[in-house]
């Protein structure tokens, strides 16, 4: 892909960039929605299987279930399901629905059945022309999957003005808010960001990614620094998705210290001091404005933090070397297995520059010079480093990262599978007890948590591949650069991005990716697969 000029990221190189089609389009992104809009985005869905009925905002139509379930809550055959909303019309004219379907479908507008019809195997159906005129109209899709069948269904239309395309996500709206999904789907994100099925694990469920590696955590990092966030995540980043486990100083450095001494070197590639520093950092200080990194992350009141973002980068020079910095953009891999960073084509000198801006970004506050003597001292103290296998052991640490020396004793947690819960000793009630070693999530909604749990008693189904698809996009932050559907990614802050830095001033454009609304439908798949492998040729 060409560059049209000096800002433009090579976007299409990203590993994560294209792993949707419209098959795997479930895009449940309610929490962005603003219920207090008269007639709010998506269209009300209704699932029912085996007598039970779960209900969740869609943002369009366009599934492919195959034979799993539709829905994790329901069994994983025959189903039903239907959507109901507005469609708005924007030019009167002539039109035609068009369905790619597999299973049985009834379409009506305005309470006139406009296509009906039935296939086996997957193939198009498309309706006779319907009059429509300018403005809402009501839509109702019925859909079922017949018993030991497949199932896919998407809803694409034409008119005289515009070719086949899928109906927009941006054209359905409902009748009516309904915030208590909202709040569902809030407590959900809120679920797999945090990481609590890796503790209260149930057959079925999706896991939410990794936490950081700690195998090679021993030469690149400052002990203070991993004292004070074992300690108190919440001191070192707003954005912290770790929970606090009350330890105290010493049990902090305990902990840090068995961590160091289970893991493992990593070599890291120094690079000597440019002559002209000061300037190799303010070209690096654009580059981390330019090729995306404030799509994940936050500097200071700059960038955006969802659910799955990469945290603040405000302090990081207080965590990390230039020489880290260097080697992580080179091949995260090699310092973390478990990192999600996508791969960003920079050449060598770009990496640098960028090292430079990255560990310049700290605050008046360093923690004490002494860190490598402090290191040294803590992991050669037998006693502390036993204290801290036991702290370790107790808080479940390795449940969530991987640690050489750690398992997790998941051993009688509940699974929160059923209605027996005490929500006032959870890990997210503000009466938690100080000696637990129970994980405390200060930041969790505890109402948004529960209303999500409490519609998931009982079995789960596992969750079809198009949907697990729609997952990776989301845990690996895919959304929070490319726009899909009504999500508009950092499109929604390229503007701000670009008023920040002189250089950049009229190029918001240049820092917006390409969408993946419907790219499934403009790339063959195999270009797809090179695409998430990060294996396409620019």
């Amino acid at each position: 892909m060409p560059r049209r000029h000096r800002f433009t990221s090579p976007w299409l190189i990203a590993p994560f960039t294209a792993l949707c089609s419209w098959v795997a389009a479930a895009e449940f992104a309610v929490a962005q929605v603003d219920e207090d809009e008269e007639f709010p985005p998506g269209l009300l869905a209704v699932y029912e299987a085996d007598g039970r009925r779960v209900e969740r905002i869609d943002p369009d139509i366009a599934f492919d279930w195959g034979t799993a379930t539709a829905d994790p809550r329901l069994s994983a055959g025959p189903f039903t399901a239907t959507w109901t909303g507005q469609l708005l019309v924007r030019e009167r004219g002539r039109y035609k629905i068009h369905i790619y379907l597999q299973g049985n479908i009834e379409i009506s507008i305005d309470g006139k059945r406009v296509a009906s019809d039935r296939r086996d195997k997957a193939g198009w159906i498309t309706s006779n022309d319907i009059n429509l005129s300018f403005g809402e109209k009501r839509l109702r899709v019925a859909y079922r999957r017949e018993p030991a069948s497949s199932g896919q269904v998407a809803v694409f239309w034409s008119a005289e003005h515009f070719p086949i395309e899928p109906v927009p996500a941006h054209l359905l709206f409902r009748d009516h808010p309904r915030p208590d999904l909202n709040k569902i789907e809030k407590g959900r994100l809120a679920w797999e960001s945090h990481r609590c099925a890796r503790c209260h694990r149930r057959a079925n469920e999706i896991q939410s990614p990794n936490a950081p590696s700690l195998t090679t955590i021993r030469d690149n990092i400052n002990l203070e620094w991993l004292v004070q966030t074992i300690r108190n995540p919440s001191t070192i980043s707003t954005h912290a998705r770790m929970p606090s486990f009350r330890f105290s100083n010493n049990d902090a450095r305990a902990v840090a210290a068995f961590l160091i001494s289970k893991s493992e070197e990593r070599i890291i590639e120094h690079r000597n001091q440019p002559k002209d520093a000061d300037r190799e950092r303010v070209s690096g200080h654009l580059l981390l404005h330019s090729v995306g990194c404030l799509a994940c992350h936050t500097i200071g009141r700059l960038g955006t933090n969802g659910p799955f973002g990469g945290g603040d980068l405000s302090n990081i020079g207080r965590k990390r070397t230039t020489d880290w910095f260097y080697t992580w953009l080179e091949d995260s891999s090699h310092l973390n297995r478990d990192h999600r960073m996508p791969t960003i084509p920079l050449s060598s000198a770009e990496r640098h520059q960028l090292a430079l801006a990255l560990s310049a970004l700290r605050d008046g506050n360093d923690f004490e010079n002494n860190n490598t003597q402090t290191k040294s001292t803590d992991v050669h103290n037998a006693n502390l480093v036993a204290r801290g296998s036991e702290l370790v052991r107790r808080s479940r640490c390795a449940a969530c990262h991987r640690i050489d020396g750690a398992n997790a004793d998941l051993a009688g947690l509940p699974t929160l599978a059923n209605d027996h819960i005490n929500w006032e000793k959870s890990c997210i009630a503000e009466t938690l007890g100080t000696q637990s070693n129970q994980p405390f999530y200060k930041s969790v909604n505890l109402s948004h948590i529960r209303s999500f749990v409490e519609t998931r008693f009982g079995e789960l189904s596992l969750l079809n591949q198009a949907d697990r698809g729609r997952r990776v996009l989301e845990h690996l932050g895919c959304l929070d650069c490319h726009k899909r559907d009504r999500n508009q990614g950092i499109a929604s802050i390229a503007a701000h991005i670009a008023g920040s830095i002189k250089e950049l001033n009229g190029e918001s454009e240049a820092l917006i990716p390409p969408a993946l609304t419907a790219v499934g439908d403009k790339l063959i798949d195999s270009a797809l697969t090179d695409a998430v492998r990060g294996d396409q040729q620019a």
